[in-house]
Order: structure tokens, then sequence, then C-alpha cells
């Protein structure tokens, strides 16, 4: 999920969840490692990538990354990698989200809110 995000910056979040539900539909998270790859082009010819970081269960297996620096009314895309391992970590689909123009320009957006 990308969100929070301004001209130059977005807070990226995810959580690593095991393949099946239980019975009550809650589905439980997973342990594992995952680092955020963010790019303009949707191939990730030559991608910004964060740190790896841990999904552990003391914070519901999700891990979060602000991004700074980014460029305004720029879309992004963005996609993770993620196991139980950096050694057998796999990519997930890619994801997009656009910065705001910033204030030397002026043109509607839409805007989500998600509690």
């Amino acid at each position: 999920m990308a969100g929070e995000v301004t001209a130059s910056s977005v807070i990226l979040q995810t959580r690593l969840t095991a393949s099946s539900p239980l019975p009550d539909k809650d589905v439980p998270g997973v342990e594992g490692e995952v680092r955020f790859e963010i790019d303009t082009d949707p191939a990730f010819p030559d991608p910004i990538r964060t740190e790896w970081m841990k999904a552990v269960e003391e914070r519901d297996h999700v891990v979060k990354k602000k991004i700074e620096d980014l460029k305004p009314d720029v879309l992004y895309y963005y996609r993770i990698e993620f196991g139980p391992g950096r050694s057998d970590a796999k990519k997930g689909p890619a994801r997009r989200f656009r910065t705001l123009p910033g204030p030397a320009t002026s043109r509607p957006y839409r805007l989500a809110v998600v509690t």
C-alpha cells in the first residue's frame, strides 16, 4: 500500500501473510524479509531499493518505509521483494502511485481515505 503521498515522498507498507486463511476468515501473518523497489518504469530497469526489513509477529508482520527525494507529479511503480530469507526472495506484482504536483502546479487530483 502507498500512503501519505506528498510532492517528494511516500510511505510504502505491506504485510506478509500465509496463503491459507484461518476458519474465521482471518489471514495469519508470516515472518520473512522484505524490501521495496521503486522506479518510474514498470519494467524496473534501474530501481531505487530500500534496505531489507524483517516482517515479525510483534509488528503483525507489517513492514513500512518512507521513501523521500521523489520528484513532484511523477507516476512511480513499486513492488516488494520478499521471502523467508533474502536468498529465496521473489518479486511481487507492480503497483503504482503518483506524487502530488507541488506548489508550482495547480490541477485536480483524487484522494482516498482508508481507516
